[in-house]
């Protein structure tokens, strides 16, 4: 007599795959950053969702303005701290790593914030800061 267990592995293993090919787009991208996994139509309110967030927050929004602005100041940031890495925490002035992975690791773990605060701090003068 079969297995009860090995035939309900196998019935979950069926619905998965219903899931799957009911799920996904007939060709998905091959990274998942591009998006596109998911076929349209597939769940009504994952497809308003998707719809919301490109108008709001990916495409139509106040920060999707600013981004070019974003870029300048961390690729300003990354190179100062890569001419000046005297200027990052110890941790991130030695190592095996290169210098450029160094940089590229402690401006990537900086929150907008604090990237904001290291900025105006290396490139703008002191007397045009403002409170915040």
């Amino acid at each position: 007599m079969p297995d009860p267990a090995l035939h309900d592995d196998l019935l979950v293993e069926a619905e998965l795959m219903a899931l799957l090919e009911n799920g996904l787009a007939d060709e998905p991208p091959i990274s998942l950053r591009e998006g596109g996994i998911i076929r349209n139509g597939y769940n009504a309110a994952l497809d308003e969702l998707r719809a919301f967030l490109f108008d709001r927050v990916y495409i139509g929004s106040v920060a999707k303005a600013e981004e070019g602005k974003a870029v300048t100041m961390l690729r300003n940031l990354f190179n100062f701290y890569l001419e000046n890495p005297q200027e990052m925490p110890e941790e991130f002035r030695g190592g095996d790593e290169d210098l450029r992975v160094r940089v590229c690791d402690y401006v990537a773990g900086m929150t907008d914030r604090f990237a904001d605060q290291r900025y105006r701090e290396h490139f703008v003068p002191s007397g045009w800061q403002g409170k915040r």
